[in-house]
């Protein structure tokens, strides 16, 4: 009696730990599909996922992530060239599912509270980043600039304060935004 008993504790936890590991809830890769991640996320050949479903299964069998990622950097340009601006310059990202806000400044890092550039992983389509508002004052918009990759095109304007930026997979673009103090 004693060794049948032990058999099914055995078979049971077996069972157990095999669910799991097939459902990928002990895979952190996969944990990264939920929420519609799987929608921002592709294969390392570049490929996109069908559904959550596939992108967890990728995951759970070792499969590694890549991403399209957008990064905005804000470049300011001070009168007493140290390039120590205090300025927040607030900006917007439009496009695909989401929108959001955020601001950088280009403090050479002395205030820790606002980053100089910010990346985004986003989905392959278009996306629109763009300043906030009128160029803060004693300020103004020198240059909106972009370098692209070959997976990635992009369309700036300096009179709209924007950039227009298609990803494909892999994409890695970067777009500037360069203002000079003016007082």
């Amino acid at each position: 009696m004693r060794l049948k008993g032990t058999a099914f504790v055995c078979a049971v936890f077996a069972l157990s730990v095999g669910v799991a590991t097939a459902a990928g809830s002990n895979s952190t890769n996969a944990k990264l599909c939920y929420k519609n991640g799987w929608q921002t996320l592709y294969r390392t050949d570049g490929s996109p996922f069908a559904n959550q479903d596939a992108c967890v299964s990728y995951a759970a069998h070792g499969g590694t992530f890549v991403a399209a990622t957008l990064t905005v950097v804000v470049v300011a340009d001070t009168t007493d060239g140290t390039g120590n601006a205090a300025q927040d310059f607030a900006f917007s990202l439009s496009g695909g599912s989401s929108g959001q806000n955020f601001s950088l400044d280009d403090d050479n890092n002395t205030d820790a509270t606002l980053p100089d550039n910010r990346s985004f992983n986003l989905p392959v389509g278009s996306f629109t980043v763009a300043q906030n508002g009128a160029t803060p004052a004693g300020w103004t918009l020198l240059d909106v600039s972009c370098i692209t990759d070959v997976n990635s095109s992009a369309t700036t304007s300096l009179a709209g304060a924007s950039a227009t930026v298609t990803l494909g997979a892999t994409a890695h673009p970067t777009c500037t935004f360069t203002y000079s103090q003016t007082g």
